[in-house]
């Protein structure tokens, strides 16, 4: 099976207030619960942090038992985010890996991988120009907007998020969709869902089958909570369909501290 979970978020403005929230989300394919998410997100004093675990669960944790660990942390300036370290783990049978981003303004200037990336024939190559004004994916789940955006869906929904994940250089194009009530334990408070596109840009090979279905892929959505009273939203909800079905999240925990 692929697991394939695309890169979701987004970002916009100093948020007003501090908050951090502790969220888990429960995350299944094909409607089998495959892995659980939980993380803690801290907006304060025009910084952010972002760090948490992903663990395989049922069935998939004895065929293939999977842990993720991920850390980012960075500064809010002028409506956008500025990172300037990230760092995920993953350890799975037979193979383990690591990624780690500096950055510099919003410019990286530090990429480590373990194993190092090699890059194969015909990939569309990677220049110093697509490594300016990005974020890394941890960066991407938080989602600041101005005092006096808050509440409004197209607001925290229609933007353009420039991603590089250590290997690829990416854009995830949101759009808003709509305003759900939305529950879980700690919450209860309108929910922002926005569609999800993907434009790659670098760092892949554009004749393969499935950069061409994620380019043209229209069903994939994602949805937002806002982090306790800051001016800043967190991920709350994903569905996706990808090449070997759907794969859905949903926050089971979105608890203020």
């Amino acid at each position: 099976m692929k697991a394939v979970l695309a890169v979701i978020f987004l970002l916009a403005a100093t948020p007003a207030g501090a908050a951090t929230v502790s969220s888990e989300l429960r995350l299944s394919f094909l409607g089998i619960p495959i892995a659980s998410m939980k993380a803690d997100t801290v907006v304060e004093d025009g910084e952010y942090s972002y760090s948490g675990t992903v663990r395989t669960t049922g069935l998939l944790r004895v065929v293939a038992p999977t842990k993720a660990q991920f850390f980012a942390q960075g500064i809010l300036e002028d409506r956008t985010l500025a990172p300037t370290s990230h760092l995920t783990t993953y350890k799975r049978p037979r193979k383990s890996g690591e990624l780690r981003l500096g950055f510099k303004g919003r410019r990286i200037s530090e990429i480590g991988n373990v194993p190092p990336i090699k890059y194969k024939a015909g990939t569309v190559p990677l220049t110093k120009a697509h490594l300016a004004s990005v974020i890394d994916p941890a960066a991407a789940l938080i989602l600041p907007v101005a005092p006096s955006e808050v509440g409004k869906g197209d607001a925290v929904c229609n933007r353009t998020i420039p991603i590089f994940d250590g290997k690829n250089r990416f854009n995830l194009v949101l759009r808003y969709k709509s305003t759900t009530q939305g529950k879980a334990e700690g919450f209860a408070g309108r929910v922002h869902t926005c569609s999800l596109r993907f434009q790659p840009v670098s760092g892949h090979r554009p004749f393969k089958k499935n950069i061409k279905f994620w380019t043209g892929n229209q069903d994939m959505s994602v949805s937002f909570a806002q982090i306790g009273d800051a001016a800043a939203y967190g991920l709350f909800a994903f569905n996706v369909m990808t090449d070997d079905g759907r794969a859905k999240g949903r926050a089971v925990r979105f608890q203020t501290n």
